[in-house]
């Protein structure tokens, strides 16, 4: 199976992602190439969105790199997946959580290899970026289960991949962040800081690496519009309020971008489209702590 080329320009987000100048698109190419996933990577995603892709091809491809194959095992035999019986072997995982959670699994594994831990106090807190990353992709999946709306896997993708943009800048234009930072002081958050400095919001950037790694549009979507999603124009906008309020619930839960993290409050009718009524939430909630527990312990693994 080999890797296919990046869908054309229109094809982005269906027209949604417009870059303002040619510059700022020359930035994100290049943000993109340093930022991409390796090509095992991006053929895992294409075989588990594949119909022709079974079990079989899925392991082969998994088993070439071991150590994700390690990995994949004791994430599935950890607390966020629940599972009764401990899995010893790659075939019985795919069997037991089938071709999307495990392909969510090694993604999981891949973009962490991305980010290596903050070595300075001048940068963002990248463990607790990656960390937050993890509890909206996990709350998203909760919200779509609880809710049966849309495909719980795909939820916790958009939800892992949402901030992948601030992750990239931290990683790779460091030395604006001390700028970033100072800005906050002003009283902005950190994506609005963001765009002050750099003259773009991070969730275009990660909108953009998504699409050159060959995401649904519908998942790129969501992650550019996750902290507007009343301005999402497109078919796909279950999948983009499930991000925007797993992302709100997550913070406001304590497990925010940054420590002092202020939610971002989506409006009433983001919570009224999901049918998200007092009752229900009150339901959620009640899950939380479990959930971002579990979460925890399959980011330590």
């Amino acid at each position: 199976m080999t890797a296919t080329a990046n869908p054309s320009k229109d094809e982005l987000c269906q027209g949604t992602l417009q870059l303002p100048n040619e510059a700022l698109e020359t930035l994100f190419q290049r943000l993109s190439e340093l930022s991409s996933l390796p090509s095992i990577a991006l053929r895992i995603i294409e075989a588990a969105v594949d119909e022709a892709t079974d079990a079989e091809d899925l392991r082969q491809l998994i088993e070439k790199d071991p150590a994700l194959a390690a990995r994949i095992i004791r994430i599935v035999n950890s607390s966020f997946y629940g599972v009764r019986q401990e899995v010893a072997d790659l075939k019985s995982a795919i069997a037991l959580l089938g071709t999307k959670q495990i392909r969510n699994v090694a993604i999981t594994v891949f973009v962490s290899r991305q980010f290596s831990p903050s070595t300075n106090d001048t940068t963002l807190d990248r463990n607790q970026l990656w960390s937050h990353s993890m509890a909206v992709g996990a709350v998203a999946r909760l919200l779509s289960k609880t809710l049966n709306v849309g495909d719980a896997e795909e939820a916790y993708l958009a939800g892992l991949l949402h901030d992948m943009g601030l992750l990239i800048v931290d990683q790779h234009l460091a030395r604006h962040v001390p700028k970033i930072r100072a800005t906050m002081q002003e009283g902005v958050s950190l994506h609005v800081a963001v765009r002050n400095v750099l003259t773009f919001d991070p969730s275009q950037l990660g909108a953009y690496v998504a699409w050159r790694s060959r995401f649904p549009a519908r998942l790129v979507s969501a992650i550019e519009f996750h902290h507007k999603p009343e301005e999402y124009k497109g078919e796909e906008q279950d999948l983009t309020d499930l991000v925007a309020i797993s992302d709100y619930i997550a913070t406001r839960s304590d497990a925010g971008v940054l420590e002092d993290a202020k939610p971002v409050t989506p409006s009433d009718g983001v919570f009224e489209r999901l049918d998200l009524h007092d009752d229900r939430l009150s339901h959620i909630w009640s899950q939380i702590d479990e959930t971002l527990a579990a979460t925890k312990a399959m980011a330590a693994l």
